[in-house]
């Protein structure tokens, strides 16, 4: 199935919001939990990347503010490392929810 403009923006900023915030862990166990999560988005990067390149304004418009609503969880633990636990669970969700609509692309990590 092919990748919706949705799916592609919210992998990039998925990708982005995780590598901030595990570069602000200080734990190694959650910064290993962080980088599971980056490695199982990796493989979808350059197809959603592709797509986000020819989306329209209108397309982002549309996007825009669920994304904010979806990412709002690791947005609150890279400003208090405290939460990282529900960052790693609103990860999960998201990537599980995206890689069922798609497809898995490789072996898939829990």
């Amino acid at each position: 199935m092919p990748m919706s403009y949705a799916n592609a923006e919210t992998l990039e900023a998925l990708y982005t919001r995780l590598s901030v915030l595990r570069d602000k862990a200080t734990d190694d166990a959650q910064k290993t939990a962080i980088q599971a999560k980056l490695d199982q988005i990796s493989p979808y990067l350059e197809e959603a990347g592709n797509v986000v390149l020819t989306a329209t304004g209108h397309d982002f418009e549309l996007v825009a503010g669920q994304l904010k609503t979806k990412l709002k969880p690791i947005n609150d633990a890279i400003a208090d490392i405290s939460k990282i636990n529900a960052a790693l669970t609103t990860a999960a969700q998201i990537i599980n929810q995206i890689v069922g609509a798609l497809g898995a692309v490789g072996p898939l990590l829990t």
